[in-house]
């Protein structure tokens, strides 16, 4: 019992508190220098990526409308023939914008990739251009466990998509510049003084 009072908090000497901005700044650079890393690797596979992209648009869209269950009611509106024309709408968008659609693609597993290097690796790209380190709230010189990291990505997951990063703004009014994330796994940014 009085262990657990004694390094209730240790404070690191080393690191400081590190404000909101420059952790968006780190997660700007993370997700900007992993999307370079997915698009110049995928400039490899580029047809083949474009080539699935073809095949999976138009097995969608030959298999979401079946015609032949349309035309028994189509006779007299002609919907057979207005479905066609959607279809073909769609297919000719899909292939002006195939890069757009490539390149969304990447955002996606650059995205990933971001999340991946962070639970794993612990550190990520932005993280070390600006000394950043998560530790944990209490023992401030013992860096967040691979539990704590995966409880952040997904607060932080769940606040970007379901309450549209009010938890993030929290940090904003928080005095240890701490998130709703940063709040729940019981951990903290600190930046190397």
């Amino acid at each position: 019992m009085e262990n657990k009072e004694k390094i209730k908090f240790i404070d690191n000497e080393n690191y400081q508190i590190c404000s909101g901005f420059i952790r968006s700044i780190a997660a700007f650079i993370d997700f900007f220098l992993i999307f370079l890393i997915f698009l110049i690797i995928s400039l490899f596979f580029k047809s083949y990526i474009f080539h699935l992209i073809d095949l999976k648009i138009n097995t969608l869209i030959n298999n979401n409308i079946n015609v032949s269950n349309v035309n028994m009611y189509s006779n007299d509106i002609g919907v057979s023939d207005l479905l066609s024309g959607i279809k073909q709408s769609f297919g000719i968008f899909v292939s002006e914008f195939k890069f757009l659609f490539y390149i969304l693609i990447l955002m996606y597993f650059s995205f990933w990739g971001m999340i991946i290097s962070f639970l794993f690796i612990g550190k990520t790209p932005g993280s070390k251009i600006f000394k950043l380190k998560l530790f944990d709230i209490d023992v401030r010189t013992r860096e967040a466990d691979l539990t704590q990291r995966v409880i952040r990505v997904i607060i932080y997951l769940a606040d970007f998509f379901f309450i549209f990063g009010l938890g993030t703004l929290y940090s904003i009014f928080n005095k240890d510049k701490r998130g709703l994330a940063e709040i729940v796994s019981g951990t903290i940014a600190l930046r190397r003084k």
